[in-house]
């Protein structure tokens, strides 16, 4: 029986077509619209106000059951934030809990939870 290994070579195809479509200065039309590449988008730089401004949330900490567990803090306002587990301070994980918590938004964390924007807890009251 013949052993096929071609498929060795795919990944390396793959990537040099990929490169050989992207377009260049010297095939995008004039009046195009172009991606700005020149700096990094708001959401991850430090500097912006949504990465580096606290706020307050007063709400109730939940336990969602995704993924082996996941702490959402409802805002009594209706909106819905994923705590981030390495900034809740002891005892902030507790479901039920009412909280007043000062919060700073992590647009550079990710999560498979998906249930809302990941906030890092600052300090918490109640």
């Amino acid at each position: 029986m013949t052993k096929f290994t071609g498929i060795q070579a795919v990944p390396g195809l793959c990537l040099i077509a990929i490169l050989a479509c992207r377009p260049t200065p010297e095939t995008v039309p004039a009046g195009s619209i172009r991606p700005d590449t020149s700096s990094q988008s708001q959401a991850h730089n430090e500097s912006s106000p949504a990465a580096s401004s606290d706020m307050q949330i007063k709400g109730t900490v939940h336990l969602v059951n995704v993924e082996g567990g996941c702490w959402r803090l409802d805002a009594a306002n209706g909106s819905h934030y994923e705590i981030y587990k390495g900034s809740a301070p002891a005892g902030l994980l507790e479901d039920g809990r009412q909280v007043t918590a000062t919060v700073k938004l992590r647009p550079d964390l990710m999560s498979i939870c998906m249930v809302g924007p990941i906030i890092e807890v600052i300090s918490v009251e109640g």
